[in-house]
């Protein structure tokens, strides 16, 4: 009798340690995204075209004070949605873009602490898109220490690293392609990260939605090969902390375009997709055109002007002037 207790506990402890798997794929099954939760943090895999893009990346977020947010959770809830809708564009590939993708969200909670927090992912066919979502509540606060969104590639990708001096930057680096054996661990990389696999599928690492949030790094993983993770710089006042929100916490969509070549990743529209709607109600007045640009200020202001030439209300009547004279529409 006592066997058969011990088998049928036993037998119990090992489905409850079974992770729970879920696949979301985009509307034209091109792209789908594998969802893991297991005792350790919740992961994600990608794969295009039925190839691996990215191997099961861990995702997790660190709160101050409470800690790491994302280890050992379970999944409360989940809901699907269907996401078509066009909308036009102002400037860019195409007057109309359609945004078409499915989109799962799920509901954790960390066992040990239960916090609660949501993580929403979609799947296009030219890409895919997760960002995490923090309810203010009583056992966190809405700092962000770090956030911690791996991106494991296959062994043999070539990316196009931007390898930045720091936070401040002007993003004016070279991208220079590289293998991730000869990356150092010191390195901030900026985004845009443009990637081919040695399968042939080529994509690109970007954010969107990056609004009242820290702009994301990424720099080499040392826990695991051909990994990334991401590097929320730090705020200026206080560099201990990241982000600070008054309530809920939401982050921008990390994305990773996706396409069989590296030039097709040029008619992507994913970017636009996750990102709000124009907040220009009429738009209708922008228009393409030329314009004078102050920036390299001593190029074009005489050196004989009566006013001291730089970043000044002077110079930029100078250019302002200049416009008019020559026809310009706009001055930059």
């Amino acid at each position: 009798m006592n066997k058969i207790v011990y088998f049928c506990y036993g037998l119990l402890m090992l489905v409850s340690c079974q992770p729970e798997e879920y696949t979301l794929q985009s509307p034209g099954k091109k792209v789908s995204v594998r969802i893991t939760f297991s005792n350790e943090k919740p992961e994600y895999a990608v794969f295009y075209m039925g190839k691996p893009v990215i191997r099961s990346s861990s995702l997790e977020l660190e709160l101050m004070p409470e800690g790491r947010l994302g280890k050992k959770v379970k999944v409360i809830s989940s809901s699907d949605s269907v996401i078509k809708e066009s909308y036009p564009m102002y400037s860019g590939k195409t007057s109309t873009a359609v945004n078409h993708c499915h989109q799962r969200s799920f509901i954790l909670e960390e066992i040990s602490s239960h916090r609660t927090f949501t993580i929403i992912f979609r799947a296009y066919d030219e890409g895919i898109a997760f960002r995490y979502v923090v309810p203010l509540q009583k056992n966190t606060t809405s700092y962000l220490k770090q956030e911690r969104s791996q991106f494991c590639f296959l062994p043999g990708t070539v990316c196009w690293f931007q390898h930045l001096d720091g936070f401040a930057t002007g993003y004016e680096k070279q991208y220079l392609p590289d293998s991730f054996p000869n990356l150092s661990k010191q390195s901030i990389i900026g985004l845009p990260l443009t990637f081919e696999l040695p399968n042939g599928v080529s994509g690109c690492v970007v954010e969107a939605d990056l609004v009242n949030y820290a702009g994301m790094y990424l720099q080499k993983d040392t826990t695991t090969p051909y990994a990334l993770v991401s590097l929320i710089a730090p705020r200026k006042d206080n560099p201990a902390v990241c982000v600070k929100c008054r309530d809920t916490l939401i982050t921008p969509w990390r994305a990773i375009m996706l396409a069989e070549r590296p030039v097709d990743l040029i008619a992507s529209s994913l970017v636009t997709h996750l990102n709000p709607p124009c907040a220009i109600k009429d738009p209708s007045w922008i228009k393409p055109g030329l314009c004078a640009w102050d920036w390299w200020c001593y190029q074009l202001v005489p050196p004989g002007a009566p006013f001291k030439r730089g970043m000044n209300t002077e110079t930029m009547k100078y250019y302002i002037d200049f416009a008019a004279e020559y026809h310009l529409p706009y001055m930059l």
